[in-house]
């Protein structure tokens, strides 16, 4: 189940306030009854966060930087979503904003750059960037999940913690047992207005029927085509 919550004015101008409204949220999201986890993130994971360039250490002068997909996610994230790790490790706590930038990456954008197998501990860039930028270390390495769609190829994505690259919004993504509680999105809403009363929530939409718009939208497209075809 997936959410979206944008912070508004001065007071989530800073990266500390919205630092702090992630972690309380997150504190009281993980105390409803049949929530087995839940994350944070800049950017919806089924369907892709932003797209921006990649410059990777070592490149010749003049490489243009490549087209990726990328998310800005709380840590452990990975682990929280159910995913898994193939290298390296998740996004920890630890990657604070004074420590050295972290990323890690899908298997396609591994095997796209780094076909030999030595992406962790590569250095990148990402972003229109300036040559002076700080570069970010991969520390590890994600298996591929389709995060643009079902009936979309798998594009290269990075995935930055939100520690150390944070905007005023976040999508919250919430985990369940097997069975989704009844009264879950009101639940949420209560866990987002007992830390910001003034913050109001989207639309609470569970994964399935998010796939199944995905879906419709696609048989719609292939209809249209067929129809014109004939």
């Amino acid at each position: 189940t997936w959410f979206t919550v944008n912070l508004p004015g001065r007071k989530y101008q800073e990266i500390d306030a919205q630092l702090q409204f992630e972690r309380d949220v997150m504190e009281r999201v993980r105390q409803i009854p049949g929530v087995i986890s839940s994350t944070a993130s800049v950017g919806f994971p089924l369907w892709g966060g932003m797209m921006a360039g990649l410059a990777v250490k070592g490149d010749a002068p003049g490489t243009p930087r490549r087209e990726i997909a990328y998310l800005s996610v709380s840590p452990n994230f990975v682990t929280d979503i159910g995913a898994r790790i193939v290298a390296g490790r998740d996004l920890l706590m630890t990657d604070t904003v004074t420590a050295p930038r972290a990323v890690i990456i899908n298997e396609t954008l591994a095997r796209q750059f780094w076909p030999k197998g030595d992406a962790i501990g590569a250095q990148v860039q990402i972003g229109a960037g300036e040559t002076t930028d700080r570069w970010i270390t991969i520390v590890g390495i994600m298996a591929d999940m389709r995060a643009h769609g079902v009936t979309e190829p798998i594009r290269p994505t990075a995935f930055v913690t939100t520690l150390q690259y944070s905007w005023p919004r976040r999508h919250i993504g919430v985990r369940t047992g097997t069975t989704r509680p009844i009264t879950l999105a009101s639940e949420l809403k209560s866990a987002i207005h007992a830390v910001d009363p003034a913050i109001a929530v989207g639309a609470i939409t569970p994964v399935e029927q998010a796939l199944s718009y995905g879906m419709a939208r696609h048989r719609l497209v292939m209809l249209a085509l067929v129809v014109f075809g004939t």
